[in-house]
Protein backbone atom coordinates (compact mmCIF):
# COMPACT_ATOMS: atom_id res chain seq x y z
CA UNK A 1 0.00 0.00 0.00
CA UNK A 2 1.36 3.43 -0.86
CA UNK A 3 0.76 6.25 1.58
CA UNK A 4 -0.37 9.56 0.16
CA UNK A 5 -0.28 11.54 3.42
CA UNK A 6 1.95 14.63 3.49
CA UNK A 7 3.33 14.00 6.95
CA UNK A 8 3.22 11.24 9.49
CA UNK A 9 0.73 13.00 11.75
CA UNK A 10 -1.83 12.21 9.06
CA UNK A 11 -1.05 8.51 9.40
CA UNK A 12 -2.49 7.18 12.61
CA UNK A 13 -2.58 4.06 14.65
CA UNK A 14 -6.36 4.54 14.69
CA UNK A 15 -6.46 4.26 10.90
CA UNK A 16 -4.21 1.21 11.02
CA UNK A 17 -6.34 -0.48 13.65
CA UNK A 18 -9.63 0.45 11.98
CA UNK A 19 -11.96 -2.51 12.00
CA UNK A 20 -10.38 -4.25 14.96
CA UNK A 21 -11.71 -1.89 17.65
CA UNK A 22 -14.10 -4.50 18.97
CA UNK A 23 -11.38 -7.08 19.64
CA UNK A 24 -10.98 -8.03 23.27
CA UNK A 25 -7.67 -7.25 24.94
CA UNK A 26 -6.72 -10.92 24.65
CA UNK A 27 -7.65 -11.02 20.94
CA UNK A 28 -5.64 -7.82 20.38
CA UNK A 29 -2.50 -9.40 21.86
CA UNK A 30 -3.02 -12.49 19.68
CA UNK A 31 -3.50 -10.21 16.66
CA UNK A 32 -0.29 -8.33 17.48
CA UNK A 33 1.57 -11.62 17.81
CA UNK A 34 0.33 -13.06 14.52
CA UNK A 35 -0.51 -10.29 12.08
CA UNK A 36 -0.07 -6.71 13.18
CA UNK A 37 3.66 -6.28 12.51
CA UNK A 38 3.06 -7.47 8.95
CA UNK A 39 0.14 -5.06 8.63
CA UNK A 40 2.42 -2.23 9.82
CA UNK A 41 4.93 -3.10 7.12
CA UNK A 42 2.24 -3.14 4.41
CA UNK A 43 0.72 0.07 5.72
CA UNK A 44 3.88 2.03 6.44
CA UNK A 45 6.12 1.06 3.60
CA UNK A 46 5.42 2.93 0.37
CA UNK A 47 6.23 0.79 -2.64
CA UNK A 48 8.42 3.63 -3.91
CA UNK A 49 10.36 4.08 -0.66
CA UNK A 50 13.93 5.20 -1.27
CA UNK A 51 14.96 4.27 2.25
CA UNK A 52 13.78 0.82 3.08
CA UNK A 53 14.40 -2.31 1.13
CA UNK A 54 12.83 -5.65 1.94
CA UNK A 55 16.12 -6.52 3.64
CA UNK A 56 15.70 -3.68 6.13
CA UNK A 57 12.22 -4.85 7.04
CA UNK A 58 13.39 -8.45 7.38
CA UNK A 59 16.33 -7.27 9.47
CA UNK A 60 14.07 -5.37 11.86
CA UNK A 61 11.41 -8.04 12.22
CA UNK A 62 13.75 -11.02 12.30
CA UNK A 63 15.07 -9.73 15.60
CA UNK A 64 13.46 -11.70 18.39
CA UNK A 65 13.73 -9.09 21.10
CA UNK A 66 12.50 -5.53 21.35
CA UNK A 67 16.01 -4.65 22.60
CA UNK A 68 17.54 -5.71 19.27
CA UNK A 69 14.86 -3.89 17.24
CA UNK A 70 15.33 -0.67 19.23
CA UNK A 71 19.11 -0.70 18.87
CA UNK A 72 18.86 -1.46 15.14
CA UNK A 73 16.23 1.27 14.60
CA UNK A 74 18.46 3.69 16.51
CA UNK A 75 21.32 2.86 14.14
CA UNK A 76 19.06 3.51 11.14
CA UNK A 77 18.09 6.91 12.57
CA UNK A 78 21.70 7.81 13.30
CA UNK A 79 22.64 6.97 9.72
CA UNK A 80 19.76 9.07 8.44
CA UNK A 81 20.89 12.03 10.55
CA UNK A 82 24.45 11.61 9.28
CA UNK A 83 23.17 11.71 5.69
CA UNK A 84 21.39 14.99 6.46
CA UNK A 85 24.55 16.39 8.07
CA UNK A 86 26.72 15.30 5.13
CA UNK A 87 24.27 16.87 2.71
CA UNK A 88 23.58 20.15 4.53
CA UNK A 89 26.81 21.12 6.30
CA UNK A 90 29.91 22.57 4.59
CA UNK A 91 32.18 20.90 7.20
CA UNK A 92 30.17 17.85 8.32
CA UNK A 93 33.04 16.16 10.17
CA UNK A 94 32.73 18.73 12.99
CA UNK A 95 29.12 17.72 13.60
CA UNK A 96 29.50 13.99 12.90
CA UNK A 97 31.83 13.58 15.90
CA UNK A 98 28.93 14.28 18.28
CA UNK A 99 26.58 11.91 20.07
CA UNK A 100 23.19 10.93 18.65
CA UNK A 101 21.48 13.36 21.01
CA UNK A 102 23.78 16.27 20.13
CA UNK A 103 23.42 15.64 16.36
CA UNK A 104 19.66 15.58 16.83
CA UNK A 105 19.70 18.85 18.79
CA UNK A 106 21.85 20.53 16.13
CA UNK A 107 19.61 19.36 13.26
CA UNK A 108 16.49 20.45 15.13
CA UNK A 109 17.93 23.85 16.06
CA UNK A 110 18.62 24.52 12.37
CA UNK A 111 15.11 23.36 11.33
CA UNK A 112 16.39 20.31 9.45
CA UNK A 113 14.12 18.06 11.52
CA UNK A 114 10.48 18.76 12.41
CA UNK A 115 9.37 19.09 16.01
CA UNK A 116 7.40 15.83 15.79
CA UNK A 117 10.41 13.90 14.48
CA UNK A 118 12.64 15.56 17.05
CA UNK A 119 10.36 14.46 19.90
CA UNK A 120 10.08 10.93 18.47
CA UNK A 121 13.83 10.51 18.01
CA UNK A 122 14.51 11.87 21.51
CA UNK A 123 12.20 9.21 22.94
CA UNK A 124 13.74 6.46 20.81
CA UNK A 125 17.19 7.57 21.95
CA UNK A 126 16.01 7.46 25.56
CA UNK A 127 14.62 3.93 25.13
CA UNK A 128 17.79 2.81 23.34
CA UNK A 129 19.93 4.15 26.19
CA UNK A 130 17.77 2.35 28.74
CA UNK A 131 18.10 -0.92 26.83
CA UNK A 132 21.84 -0.45 26.32
CA UNK A 133 22.60 0.29 29.96
CA UNK A 134 20.01 -1.67 31.92
CA UNK A 135 19.74 -5.44 31.49
CA UNK A 136 16.37 -5.43 33.24
CA UNK A 137 14.79 -2.54 31.34
CA UNK A 138 11.13 -3.26 30.63
CA UNK A 139 9.49 -1.54 27.65
CA UNK A 140 6.12 -2.35 29.21
CA UNK A 141 6.77 0.29 31.87
CA UNK A 142 7.54 3.01 29.31
CA UNK A 143 4.81 5.64 28.89
CA UNK A 144 4.26 4.95 25.20
CA UNK A 145 1.64 7.71 24.94
CA UNK A 146 4.52 10.22 25.05
CA UNK A 147 5.15 9.60 21.33
CA UNK A 148 3.73 12.46 19.23
CA UNK A 149 2.22 10.01 16.71
CA UNK A 150 0.05 8.51 19.47
CA UNK A 151 -1.37 11.69 21.02
CA UNK A 152 -4.85 11.29 19.51
CA UNK A 153 -5.06 7.52 19.88
CA UNK A 154 -7.10 5.78 22.55
CA UNK A 155 -4.57 3.28 23.85
CA UNK A 156 -5.35 0.02 25.58
CA UNK A 157 -4.27 -0.30 29.20
CA UNK A 158 -3.13 -3.86 29.80
CA UNK A 159 -2.81 -5.24 33.34
CA UNK A 160 -0.41 -8.11 32.55
CA UNK A 161 3.18 -6.92 32.08
CA UNK A 162 3.84 -9.29 29.15
CA UNK A 163 0.82 -7.86 27.31
CA UNK A 164 2.03 -4.29 27.96
CA UNK A 165 5.45 -5.25 26.58
CA UNK A 166 3.98 -6.67 23.35
CA UNK A 167 1.65 -3.71 22.89
CA UNK A 168 4.40 -1.13 23.53
CA UNK A 169 6.74 -3.09 21.24
CA UNK A 170 4.23 -2.83 18.41
CA UNK A 171 3.51 0.88 19.01
CA UNK A 172 7.21 1.70 19.23
CA UNK A 173 7.82 -0.11 15.92
CA UNK A 174 4.94 1.77 14.34
CA UNK A 175 6.20 5.16 15.59
CA UNK A 176 9.66 4.33 14.26
CA UNK A 177 8.25 3.59 10.81
CA UNK A 178 6.28 6.86 10.86
CA UNK A 179 9.43 8.82 11.71
CA UNK A 180 11.41 7.09 8.95
CA UNK A 181 8.73 7.91 6.38
CA UNK A 182 8.51 11.50 7.59
CA UNK A 183 12.29 11.99 7.49
CA UNK A 184 12.35 10.58 3.97
CA UNK A 185 9.75 13.16 2.95
CA UNK A 186 11.63 16.00 4.64
CA UNK A 187 14.93 14.92 3.05
CA UNK A 188 14.40 12.96 -0.19
CA UNK A 189 18.17 12.47 -0.63
CA UNK A 190 18.35 10.09 2.37
CA UNK A 191 19.17 6.51 1.41
CA UNK A 192 19.56 3.46 3.58
CA UNK A 193 19.35 1.00 0.72
CA UNK A 194 23.10 0.30 0.81
CA UNK A 195 23.28 -0.50 4.53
Amino acid sequence: MEIEANNHSEISVGFLLKGIDDLSKKEMIEFIDKELHLKVVDFCLPKKSKIFSTNHVKMLFSKRSIRERVILSHLFFENMMEEIINNKFPKPEKVLDNTFSKKLDILYSLDYISNENYQTLKLINNIRNNFAHDLRYDIGKFQIERFPGLKKVKLINYKRQKDKEKYNDFLLTFCSFLAIISLEREHPFIRLMDY
